[in-house]
């Protein structure tokens, strides 16, 4: 159903749903989208009620004080996905050399896509305007490291998060170390 697709990052409730009914709060967001301003305590964790509207203050990305991550982007991008069946399990953030962002999505069931922000700082899945060959995932780290570092090469994202978390150096290309191909394995210092 698309007019429930821009769901609040606190309580779940949207715009079409009756506020004060136990499905949307009589909450808002910030001007600039940085915080969710939510009426339910059960919500609330920590954060003190504010008296001037009545709201305690969610910040929408990162780790918010009431002990949840609310990032309204993922959230929706979660609810579109989950709307043919997938719904999205984890994200691995990208940075190619001229500073743009991007990210693989793995879903589950098993999938994977790609996918930018574009000029609102909505995602958008597809790569365009992101430089080409595509960068290593974690360059930034692999630049800045001791050269003379071991650097495991895996078959994707997830094998290189599990490595770094030993204090290993790892690294993998964008689909998996099978479409290497499409990745610039030699980037230097001096392209960043």
């Amino acid at each position: 159903m698309k007019a429930n697709r821009h769901r609040s990052p606190v309580c779940g409730g949207f715009d079409q749903a009756s506020r004060g009914q136990g499905v949307r709060c009589f909450g808002f967001l910030s001007n600039d989208g940085s915080w969710a301003h939510c009426s339910r305590p059960e919500h609330a964790g920590s954060l003190v009620l504010k008296d001037t509207s009545q709201t305690y203050t969610h910040m929408i990305d990162g780790k918010c004080l009431c002990g949840k991550e609310h990032s309204l982007v993922s959230q929706i991008s979660s609810i579109a996905s989950s709307s043919n069946g997938r719904h999205i399990v984890a994200t691995y953030d990208y940075e190619d050399q001229a500073g743009k962002q991007f990210q693989v999505v793995k879903y589950s069931p098993k999938g994977f896509s790609q996918r930018r922000r574009d000029e609102n700082g909505m995602w958008v899945n597809n790569l365009q305007g992101i430089s080409r060959p595509l960068p290593l995932y974690r360059l930034k780290e692999l630049l800045s490291a001791d050269p003379k570092v071991t650097v495991h090469f895996t078959e994707g994202e997830e094998d290189a998060n599990r490595l770094r978390s030993l204090d290993l150096m790892a690294t993998t290309t964008v689909m998996g170390a099978g479409n290497a191909k499409h990745s610039d394995l030699t980037p230097s210092k001096a392209e960043m």
